[in-house]
């Protein structure tokens, strides 16, 4: 895998000197443009009509970005946040063993449960972006992917799992994950804790050691 790219929101123009005040209104923006570009499409979208919809003029926006692109990448950098807090944390705390699994699971899937409109705006306007912004997308759901399968590896290395095809297990996890988030129609009246607890129960299925048979003595 080649180096992760660094993505770092500060780079993006802005023509406001307040930290604070850029980091709000960016927060704002991503909330308007994610309800926009969920209902209208990217391309169909334009700054004017963020700016409306936000009360404000399209030339404040400016502001804050120099393009319509950098609000899908503030849309990433906010996911992303989201992962670099919850998620790696836990699934490299070695300390825990295979116990991670379960929670690096959870949080995942009710990270992208509780950001369905993000996710769904950056899979489809995936093919719209520039080649940077794509390659630090896939990067993105690569760290994920390899964060699965290292503990699914170093849990079978340590006797707490049976042997397994790891990376087929981490690629289900994930891509479940995602169907929660893409397709949520597809599991109508399922709640996410009964999801989560369904894919927990289909791991387990294939990666608890399998109970040794007791042999108990004939009676003499």
């Amino acid at each position: 895998m080649t180096a992760a790219t660094k993505f770092n929101p500060h780079k993006i123009r802005s023509l406001v000197g307040s930290t604070d005040l850029v980091q709000v209104q960016r927060a704002r923006l991503v909330d308007i443009a994610t309800k926009l570009f969920l209902a209208n499409g990217f391309h169909a979208t334009s700054t004017r009509d963020i700016a409306r919809e936000g009360g404000v003029s399209a030339g404040a926006i400016y502001q804050y970005i120099k393009t319509k692109e950098d609000l899908l990448a503030l849309i990433l950098h906010s996911l992303l946040e989201l992962h670099e807090r919850e998620l790696f944390p836990v699934m490299d705390d070695k300390g825990r063993g295979g116990a991670r699994l379960w929670d690096a699971i959870d949080i995942y899937y009710r990270t992208l449960d509780a950001n369905q409109d993000k996710a769904n705006v950056l899979y489809f306007a995936f093919h719209s972006v520039s080649k940077p912004l794509r390659v630090h997308f896939r990067q993105t759901q690569e760290r994920i992917f390899i964060g699965f399968e290292r503990i699914l590896s170093e849990g079978t290395a340590a006797g707490e799992f049976a042997p397994c095809n790891a990376p087929f297990i981490a690629q289900n996890i994930t891509a479940m994950g995602q169907a929660w988030a893409l397709r949520p129609d597809r599991f109508r009246g399922m709640h996410v804790d009964d999801y989560i607890e369904a894919e927990i129960t289909s791991v387990k299925a294939l990666v608890e050691p399998a109970q040794r048979s007791v042999r108990r003595p004939r009676p003499s």
